[in-house]
């Protein structure tokens, strides 16, 4: 539910939005010597807490009785602030209407031409009347009607009215009403992302409403100016903020704004991929919703759907499941099928972070019936979503697309473009699994016109990342960086240093697919730049992860091992046994490739370096029970035992990742430690056992459509292949083959095994020769995939330079002096081995 929780996130900014005159009015009722004006103070009241309550119809019968009052006292202020309450009681009916079905989706339109309607025709009076504070406060009702989901044209006019009115303000001398409409053109620009505008509204607000001594005003200012800094990427100020405002609210006894704000707070910190952080803020309001949330049980739901968030995010799938089910008694308790709904969604989020998809979307299509009973199409759409994304987890591209595809033709019938885009993004992700990249584009750029009619540029940039990746996979990559560099330029303009970051990632990854090494690691440094700039440490241990897999690409390999334990310690400053494990990972990987660089002799005594760190990986994802890195982590014990032919160790290890992998239903990854076990028995001779678990690889990777493992499985078989049919062939070549047509089979036979058994008694190991030959080439040319036996190997990338490093490592390796035209007289790997051995059984004949 992280998409809901962020829908509610920004949501719930109009909580703050009310005009908090309530304290002001119930003091006028304390005060006052009228019974009429007293009255009418007291309407006012009761009309703002039936607001707060989101009692509509209340709030309008409250808010007419005062005006009428306050008219027959000719009280401006008054009238003029009970008005502006019934026209955000028409805006709030919209808003429940907006989520109803499609016949009541129809009323918005009308409800809010209602509300606007009912404030322009009081900006008149107002206006003609001459008095200047009350046309104000009706110019901020009909802005606040109509800066949000009502189109570029009313967001424009509203923004117009606001000015107008804080000029107003200022003319009548009122902080309080100028604070209110700087306060709202402050909430206006969060919602457009203006960022800087936002900034400077929010710290203009603040001060107004210290200036009018305004507490209550100046808590809501500072949750505003701690989210506008939260926009613009400066965190830690952000939360510092939010706690001021947080001060503030407890210090007033506000709980329900104090509830609000321990909520957003523990948001925050979930952007940040910070569980451990988040918890005990959303634990608090949990707690305080619960207490103020009696009547609209709303805000609790969500609260529970943060706090499992913050469980999932810390690691802890099993406290998430025991929090999820009792939201779902809770809501089963109160009879309330709108908490039900939302309790369901945050139970399949515990169920998929204990990896049981199937039951997952159980859950879901449980929430999205009892959501049809409640006819809220808007809120169908968003669990259609959710369960198109659970079907993607299970690889059901077909189940996900029609999800996807449901969700998107509501959006369309709702009018809603953002809905309709975002719907989109789960058809683009089923295309591009489906290797279907055409369709994967097209999907991104009509995603990319949506957000560009509405102005969302950040949505837009990532749009056109989509694009570029998907060009990269096809090597054009003129097209691709062409369009990573627009998206950059987007996100600069947009002020998004995490977007831009974004894009930098994308061009590093098509520089180093490239062979330009230096470039990428360029763009990986500034991307590394960027994020920290936000205060990201989290992020900014992925842009280290990208930088050390460029130094790995390069074959620079102690650079490599440098940036992998930067990223390590990083992640472990930030507590996150997630990135720790998958660092560990890369910590071991590039600490093998150095030793094999450095010194493949000594491959053996300097594993240990890539060994420990592979088996920490397995402890830590155990102890967070990942199980897919689990058996991340097994593969790579497995992968550095087989490189130092430590083969029985290997081939257990292989077998235990196999078994992880079949667990987590990790099918891509289990194909790949099927083929890793093939490797082993190939390595130890073992070729029937080899050509089995090939051939089961194979099919594993077919059953899942990876061309990749594919091909790699393809490779390995007729490797396995070639081997047995060279050896078993190979006596042919000698006195067997000259028999005479005649000689008897029995005469035939000891002649073919003494051929067949001499090159074991003198000269070196055909099968340790061949190994060796295979992993220092791999090596030399820097690559991870199998080489074919028959391939050139400087047609591979082995140039003239790594070349000398090969056969050099050669001779010290296997004790054979070589020529220094080696490469140049036996092209290929098998013709190196064949020689070697040749060479290896004249030297033992001597």
């Amino acid at each position: 539910m992280a998409a809901a929780l962020g829908g509610q996130a920004n949501g719930a900014l109009e909580l703050t939005t009310s005009p908090g005159l309530a304290d002001f009015y119930r003091q006028v009722a304390e005060s006052s010597t009228s019974p009429t004006e007293r009255e009418a103070a007291e309407k006012f009241v009761l009309a703002e807490g039936r607001l707060d309550a989101e009692d509509v119809d209340g709030c309008l019968q409250a808010a007419q009785q005062a005006v009428d009052s306050f008219l027959g006292l000719k009280h401006k202020t008054g009238v003029a602030d009970s008005l502006r309450l019934m026209v955000q009681a028409h805006r709030m009916r919209a808003d429940v209407l907006r989520c109803g079905d499609a016949e009541e989706a129809k009323g918005v339109r009308e409800t809010l031409q209602t509300a606007e309607q009912l404030g322009k025709q009081h900006i008149a009076a107002f206006h003609e009347a001459g008095d200047k504070r009350s046309e104000a406060i009706m110019m901020l009702a009909v802005a606040e009607v109509n800066y949000n989901k009502r189109g570029g044209k009313k967001r424009r006019e509203a923004m117009e009215l606001l000015a107008q009115a804080r000029v107003l303000a200022q003319q009548s001398s009122d902080n309080l009403a100028e604070a209110s409409v700087v306060f709202v053109q402050a909430n206006a620009a969060v919602k457009n992302r203006l960022n800087d505008e936002a900034l400077a509204f929010a710290e203009e607000a603040q001060s107004l409403y210290r200036a009018a001594g305004d507490r209550r005003g100046e808590g809501k200012a500072l949750h505003m100016l701690a989210l506008a800094r939260i926009m613009s990427e400066d965190f830690e100020e952000g939360m510092k903020t939010a706690e001021d405002a947080l001060s503030i609210f407890r210090e007033l006894k506000l709980k329900r704004l104090e509830a609000f704000e321990l909520f957003i707070m523990a948001h925050y910190w979930l952007t940040r991929k910070k569980g451990r952080e988040a918890v005990p803020l959303a634990e608090d309001a949990l707690e305080l919703f619960k207490e103020v949330d009696s009547t609209n049980s709303g805000w609790t739901s969500h609260a529970y759907d943060c706090l499992v968030q913050a469980y999932v995010t810390k690691g802890d799938a099993k406290k998430a499941m025991i929090i999820a089910q009792e939201a779902c008694e809770h809501f089963e308790l109160k009879k309330d099928k709108r908490g039900q709904v939302m309790a369901l969604s945050t139970l399949a989020t515990a169920l998929v972070a204990k990896d049981d998809c199937e039951e997952a979307v159980r859950v879901v299509e449980q929430a999205q019936a009892v959501v049809q009973e409640i006819g809220d199409k808007r809120w169908e759409a968003g669990i259609l979503q959710e369960l198109a994304s659970i079907h993607m987890l299970r690889e059901s591209y077909e189940e996900a697309s029609m999800a996807a595809n449901d969700a998107v033709a509501i959006y369309q019938d709702l009018k809603d473009r953002q809905g309709e885009a975002m719907g989109m993004n789960t058809l683009a992700q089923v295309a591009l699994a489906k290797n279907d990249l055409d369709k994967a584009v097209q999907i991104a750029q009509e995603q990319r016109a949506i957000f560009q009619e509405i102005g969302d540029k950040v949505k837009e940039a990532a749009c056109l990342l989509t694009v570029s990746t998907v060009y990269g996979s096809e090597e054009k990559y003129d097209d691709a960086m062409a369009v990573a560099r627009e998206a950059q330029e987007i996100s600069v303009e947009a002020k998004d240093r995490s977007g831009e970051a974004r894009a930098l990632n994308v061009i590093a990854d098509l520089l180093c697919d490239q062979k330009d090494f230096e470039g990428a690691a360029e763009a990986a440094k500034e991307m590394r730049a960027k994020l920290r700039e936000t205060g990201d440490k989290a992020a900014e241990v992925g842009a280290i992860r990208v930088l050390a897999n460029i130094h790995l690409a390069a074959d620079a390999a102690g650079e490599a091992v440098r940036a992998a334990n930067e990223a390590l310690a990083l992640a472990k400053k930030v507590h996150d046994k997630k990135s720790v494990a998958e660092n560990m990972l890369l910590v071991s990987e590039a600490n093998l490739q150095l030793v094999i660089q450095d010194n493949p002799k000594a491959l053996a005594k300097g594993s240990e370096k890539s060994l420990r760190p592979a088996k920490e990986a397995y402890n830590v994802a155990k102890s967070i029970g990942h199980g897919p890195l689990m058996g991340s982590a097994m593969y790579q014990v497995a992968n550095v035992q087989l490189m130092t032919a430590r083969l029985d160790e290997a081939l257990a290890a292989a077998r235990e990742a196999v078994d992880i992998f079949r667990q987590v239903d990790e099918r891509i990854q289990e194909a790949a430690a099927v083929l890793l076990i093939a490797d082993i028995h190939h390595q130890g001779g073992a070729e029937e056992k080899a050509l089995d678990a090939a051939n089961e690889g194979l099919m594993l990777a077919k059953a899942c459509g990876d061309e990749k493992k594919m091909k790699q499985a393809e490779e390995l078989i007729e490797k396995i292949a070639g081997r047995r049919v060279m050896y078993t062939m190979g006596p042919m070549d000698g006195h067997a083959a000259a028999a005479p047509g005649g000689a008897s089979a029995e005469a035939a036979a000891p002649q073919a095994a003494s051929v067949a058994v001499a090159p074991k008694e003198v000269g070196l190991d055909p099968l340790m020769v061949e190994a060796t030959v295979q992993e220092m080439a791999r090596a030399a040319i820097g690559v991870d995939d199998e080489l074919f036996l028959d391939s050139a190997l400087m047609d591979s990338g082995m140039d003239s330079l790594t070349a000398v490093s090969f056969r050099n490592g050669l001779q010290q390796n296997l004790g054979v002096k070589l020529p220094s035209s080696l490469m140049f007289d036996y092209p290929t790997m098998k013709e190196v081995s064949n020689r070697i051995i040749e060479l290896s059984i004249e030297n033992a004949a001597k």
